[in-house]
């Protein structure tokens, strides 16, 4: 019965190690696409890229930041896009006369 559960325990173990590495490996794989996607730019696809006049760059995330060289376009605040829906849409309702 030991020994039964014994090969129970490591079948078990083998199992979760190779678990546990075939995810890291893949993990590992789709970062080095990531970054190996962008260091395959050319010199002249980066310069045509990063142009100034390039309509793609109206707003500039981090990776195109990081890429030309230029800052990135600051999102929005929260607050320049509140609006009092409550005045906006919808009139105030009169008070009842008691």
């Amino acid at each position: 019965m030991y020994s039964l559960m014994n090969k129970m325990i490591t079948r078990s173990t083998v199992i979760k190690v190779v678990v546990a590495l075939t995810i890291t490996v893949i993990i590992a794989q789709i970062e080095t696409v990531s970054i190996s996607q962008a260091q395959q730019m050319s010199a002249e696809e980066k310069k045509s890229f990063c142009n100034p006049n390039n309509p793609r760059l109206k707003f500039v995330n981090s990776t195109e930041s990081k890429l030309c060289g230029i800052p990135a376009t600051p999102s929005p605040s929260p607050s320049a896009n509140t609006t009092n829906p409550s005045n906006s849409v919808n009139p105030p309702l009169p008070k009842p006369n008691p």
